[in-house]
């Protein structure tokens, strides 16, 4: 299971038709994975209920594509940036 990886650092889930149902059922798992850095969600109709993290609930020193920044004391990559 996911919550229970200590290796675990990134997981693909594109494309996979979850809804926002099916996000909300992983949310748990993946939220108690401490080693997960990386989660890719898209092409998943999400509908807005889930989504992409805002720039002002992170920490970071620059958002360009590839920098590194905090979000719930967690290193995350930056992987689009949308205005």
């Amino acid at each position: 299971a996911i919550s229970t990886s200590r290796s675990l650092t990134s997981v693909n889930l594109a494309e996979n038709k979850l809804g926002p149902e099916g996000a909300k059922a992983l949310a748990p798992g993946i939220r108690a994975c401490t080693s997960l850095t990386k989660v890719e969600l898209a092409s998943n109709d999400l509908g807005g209920e889930t989504g992409y993290v805002k720039a002002s609930e992170v920490r970071g020193d620059s958002f360009a594509v590839g920098d590194k920044v905090l979000h719930q004391y967690k290193e995350m990559i930056v992987s689009e940036v949308r205005d």
